[in-house]
């Protein structure tokens, strides 16, 4: 064999080198596999950044993940409430909210009609507040006109498991990142859920 010969490229590559490649390619996609966070851990996540109010209101992606495992996972809204059928994930003490915007779970076992009271005690400077509900197909906006309590029904659709969020704003913008006199309290057919 001349040395010209040795030294003219083939077609096809080795089978040996083909494998070398292959074993990199298949290496590569487990552990980009591995490096993916499960859903069910970033809810578990959202939900502790939630409590303690490391955020307060939910990226549209996170919504609709957090969405999505509720109605794959049946009994996650029930782990995700601290009691009852309908609650606040919201960083809260007793019902009384530390964020300026607040999330709340309404369960699919939930009985119709449900409702939600807001009461606020906030300096007159305040007034009006107002607050911005939203669910699932739904949006309201209301305003508190002095100190009390305002009754919002909560809209259902269907028997699946939804996430309302609220906002507030403050007539007085110095008072609209503040929201500690603000408490949230469910009714449901069944009787009351503080």
């Amino acid at each position: 064999m001349s040395a010209r010969a040795r030294l003219e490229p083939t077609k096809l590559p080795s089978f040996g080198f083909v494998a070398v490649v292959l074993v990199h390619v298949a290496l590569v996609a487990f552990l980009g596999w591995g490096f993916v966070q499960p859903p069910l851990d970033r809810v578990w996540e959202l939900s502790h950044a939630l409590k303690i109010g490391k955020i307060s209101r939910l990226a549209p992606r996170d919504h609709s993940l957090l969405q999505a495992a509720l109605e794959r996972h049946p009994g996650l809204t029930e782990s995700l409430l601290s009691e009852g059928k309908v609650g606040l994930v919201s960083a809260h003490n007793r019902g009384w909210i530390e964020t300026k915007t607040a999330t709340v779970l309404v369960s699919a076992e939930a009985e119709e009609p449900c409702s939600m009271q807001i009461e606020a005690r906030l300096p007159e400077s305040a007034f009006p507040l107002g607050v911005e509900a939203s669910g699932a197909g739904w949006q309201k906006q209301l305003a508190l006109a002095k100190a009390g309590t305002l009754e919002l029904p909560l809209p259902r659709n269907g028997r699946v498991p939804e996430i309302v969020e609220l906002g507030f704003s403050a007539k007085d913008a110095s008072l609209s990142g503040r929201v500690f006199g603000l408490h949230l309290s469910f009714r449901c057919a069944e009787g009351a859920k503080p």
